[in-house]
């Protein structure tokens, strides 16, 4: 009984300690809530943020946690607020609203406050035009008026204005210009008081700039050789600003440095009448330790239990190299040899999988990190691995095998990799999807299917990312291209050779400037695999074999969400003796795709989240299928939180179709017996609606 005795004097320790803070701010007013009315022009985010004056946090507004003392709230001071009236119109004043008024109301709810700023926006002094001089001596410009934050019609904002400096400065210093000098300047118009400004940008360029020397400072254990390398700047080169922010981005790519800078070493010409100039660019670096460890564990809806660990060896073996030893595994509580049934609890997506898939899932690797490779602009890596991994309602794969890998900036933020890797394994898929692709039902002939066999595939990707964000995404573009060969004349098993080529492009366009985290992203996919004929066990002509695991496959998180993970597409069932029927996904040899998401930030209970709506689109079948009739459509709403790992995403996903037809089969001895060519199954509303919750957005 001593553990109830102990539970319930923690609880009143809790209890009393949350009381007693209670009773210590009575009759002191603190301030529970503050919201605004008639602000148009300057989302509330922007508002809050230039207040001193600040609400209290949700569990402070939730009665039952702030009776207990969880949270507490900022205590009231007449003087801030005050001041905060005088700082919201100074805002506005910034943004080209001189003539707004701001006026509060203040509601006691006993020690609580809750305030209102009632603010009526005014007349906005106008941008009439945006004038630009000095470059008048300079060829082949873009329309630069057109990417100012400054635009003809739009209130004078300052800080627009201030920007639209900074941007076109930036611009000369990217074409070569690295002296250039702009100032700003305003005109009113005649009007008591002023009700529009003519703005007028003047442009120094100065001369055209080429690189003169690159110089590094703040390195100990790591080779300068490796830093100039990675930096891609070399001397003789016309300067350019993406030149210096790209290299800066290499250098923190190599994860040896813990403090990144790179700029110019000087800052004005030697003569003011020279045309071409050379300045000196100087990297200013502080390095990480050379060995670091990380231990990771975590839950995941299809991964279940998972836990990953690494070992990394900076500069090893000197010239920046990294030795890098890692080691991941997930399924774990679900499969051999840890069944400890949480498919029927905290797992629950795993309950319908094939019990031959499930397995415990690792991946153990030793991967050598060389950035000195002799090539310009050139960077490698090889990798030795021992794999187990599981595609979802598809296939296993077990393997061990090596891969080197050659990764080329052949331009500015696109990098052309190549590789080559060699494994031996097998791959387990669902006997009925032999028996439905290829007409093999026996078991003992679809044996060959699995049997352990030598792999060796060559692949090309090319990615040219201009995203603003890995995780959160709200602005830029992504361009995928991968193209995997595995030939007989390199050594790939006659059920091992395909060739298959994937493209994709993603697009993320900000809606508006007055109210950030509006955003519409869209995103095309498409792909096909081609495979040799081979014989088959059972004789007869020979038919196209695509190994399993490079075949397509839709439906998820991350692509047709009205779908479960990998299941748009053909689909095969199984019988069991109990009576329950087993679905997996065959995939197929084309695939097509496209998605079209909108996100906004909206409030609920005072926590700022952000809504999304969506439409995904998308077929999975075979070449010789393929029509229009096999697309599928899904729209969906959901939810993302922000955090520090990315924005936690939950999506509702609507299947509006029949359930997808295909064969149930169902084993009878050695052989699977075909009973229904064409079973679909009755689908419940709950049904249709696909549940999915991770990190990150899903494109």
């Amino acid at each position: 009984m001593r553990p109830v005795y102990v539970g319930f004097v923690c609880i009143g320790l809790l209890l009393g300690c949350g009381r007693a803070f209670s009773q210590e701010t009575e009759g002191v007013q603190v301030v529970r809530k503050v919201t605004f009315q008639g602000n148009r022009a300057i989302d509330e985010k922007t508002l809050r943020a230039a207040l001193s004056t600040q609400q209290a946090s949700l569990l402070y507004r939730l009665s039952l946690t702030r009776w207990i003392g969880l949270a507490h709230a900022p205590v009231f001071d007449p003087l801030e607020f005050r001041r905060d009236v005088l700082r919201v119109q100074a805002l506005y004043g910034v943004h080209g609203l001189p003539d707004a008024k701001v006026d509060t109301t203040l509601h006691h709810r006993g020690d609580d406050l809750d305030i209102t700023f009632h603010i009526t926006e005014g007349r906005p002094i106008v941008v009439d035009s945006v004038q630009i001089a000095g470059l008048d001596t300079l060829d082949n410009l873009p329309n630069i008026r057109k990417l100012l934050p400054l635009q003809a019609g739009q209130p004078f904002d300052r800080i627009a204005f201030q920007t639209s400096v900074s941007v076109l400065e930036a611009l000369l210093r990217d074409r070569g210009h690295a002296l250039a000098h702009v100032t700003g300047g305003f005109r009113a118009s005649l009007e008591d008081p002023p009700q529009s400004v003519t703005v007028t940008l003047t442009a120094d360029p100065g001369p055209r700039a080429r690189i003169g020397t690159v110089e590094v400072l703040g390195t100990e254990a790591i080779d300068k050789r490796v830093v100039l390398k990675t930096l891609m700047i070399k001397p003789g080169e016309i300067y350019s600003d993406s030149s210096l922010h790209q290299g800066m981005m290499n250098l923190q790519k190599t994860e040896l440095f813990r403090q990144v800078r790179v700029g110019l070493a000087d800052t004005a010409p030697g003569n003011s009448s020279d045309t071409l100039v050379d300045v000196h660019v100087r990297a200013q670096l502080a390095e990480y330790p050379l060995r670091r460890a990380r231990v990771s564990a975590g839950y995941g809806t299809l991964d279940c239990l998972r836990a990953m660990g690494s070992v990394d060896l900076f500069n090893f073996s000197g010239e920046g190299r990294r030795l890098e030893f890692r080691a991941r595994t997930s399924q774990v509580g679900v499969g051999t040899p840890t069944d400890w049934g949480l498919e029927n609890g905290v797992c629950p997506q795993l309950a319908g999988e094939d019990t031959s898939r499930l397995k415990v899932n690792y991946n153990v690797a030793v991967t050598l990190h060389d950035p000195l490779i002799g090539w310009d602009r050139t960077t490698g890596m090889a990798t030795l691995f021992l794999e187990r991994h599981t595609e979802f309602g598809a296939y296993l794969r077990e393997a061990v095998g090596g891969e080197l890998t050659l990764t080329r900036q052949v331009a500015t933020d696109l990098p052309l990799e190549a590789s080559y890797s060699l494994s031996y394994g097998r791959t387990l898929a669902t006997p009925a999807t032999f028996c439905a692709l290829l007409n093999v039902c026996s078991l003992d002939d679809q044996a060959i299917f699995g049997a352990r066999r030598r792999r060796s595939v060559v692949s090309f990707q090319l990615v040219h990312d201009r995203a603003n964000s890995i995780n959160d995404p709200t602005q830029g573009s992504t361009l995928v291209t991968e193209l995997r060969v595995s030939p007989a004349f390199l050594g790939s098993d006659e059920f091992m050779r395909f060739i298959r080529f994937t493209a994709g492009y993603t697009a993320h366009i900000p809606l508006g400037t007055s109210s950030p985290g509006r955003v519409f992203s869209w995103r095309i996919r498409a792909g096909t695999v081609f495979a040799p004929k081979v014989t088959l066990p059972t004789g007869g002509a020979p038919a196209e074999y695509v190994p399993p695991e490079e075949r397509l496959f839709s439906g998820g998180s991350t692509t047709v969400r009205g779908f479960p993970e990998n299941q748009l597409g053909p689909l095969v069932r199984v019988k069991n003796s109990d009576g329950s029927i087993q679905t997996s996904a065959t995939g197929g040899t084309f695939m097509a795709a496209s998605n079209v998401e909108a996100r906004f930030p909206m409030k609920i209970f005072g926590m700022l989240l952000f809504g999304a709506t969506f439409v995904d689109a998308g077929m999975i079948t075979e070449r010789r299928d393929i029509a229009l009739g096999e697309l599928r459509i899904t729209p969906g709403v959901g939810v993302r939180m922000p955090s520090m790992l990315g924005p936690i995403r939950l999506d509702i996903g609507f299947n509006p179709y029949p359930s997808q037809k295909g064969p149930l089969y169902q084993q009878v001895g050695p052989d699977l017996k075909l009973i229904d060519a064409a079973y679909a199954p009755s689908l419940r509303f709950i049904d249709r609606l696909q549940l999915h919750l991770s990190i990150g957005q899903a494109f």
